[in-house]
């Protein structure tokens, strides 16, 4: 039983960027002296984050990167975290079937040591974007059933 429980890992809850947040973020791979690269954020939280990378790109699980996160609320940080999940990130749809796009993985980070600071700047972020999401579902429903209640009511 000790080694399942060695298994887990506590994740904080996640929030998956909406299409209104700010998604590009710049990346740099510790080990090697390429360059600094633009991708897309797809999911962030307090303990980790999920981004697209280029498939041609040489990654391992345990490799470290340096990372510029913009958090939804506006503000930026900047940090090193290490690749704990590596997937094959499946862009076929219905609509995007004949577009010719460039395999793309999946890279789920985990923050390493991450400061006080930055760590309260994603929180604060993360809340506020879970609150406003909040809200706007409740506008949504009440127009909604605002909407239901003229159109069969009189």
């Amino acid at each position: 039983m000790g080694e399942r429980l060695r298994k887990f890992v506590p994740r904080a809850p996640r929030y998956t960027l909406r299409p209104q947040d700010r998604n590009v973020m710049r990346y740099a791979l510790a080990n090697s002296r390429g360059g600094i690269e633009h991708t897309t954020l797809l999911n962030l939280s307090e303990t980790g984050m999920a981004f697209l990378m280029d498939r041609s790109t040489e990654i391992a699980i345990g490799d470290e990167i340096k990372v510029e996160v913009p958090i939804p609320d506006g503000d930026q940080i900047a940090w090193f975290g290490k690749v704990v999940r590596i997937e094959v990130y499946d862009t076929s749809s219905w609509f995007s079937r004949n577009r010719q796009e460039p395999e793309m993985i999946k890279v789920g980070l985990r923050f390493e040591a991450l400061p006080v600071g930055h760590k309260n700047t994603l929180r604060q972020g993360i809340e506020a974007s879970f609150i406003r999401a909040m809200r706007e579902q409740r506008q949504r429903t009440l127009l909604y059933y605002r909407l239901l209640l003229t159109q069969h009511l009189w």
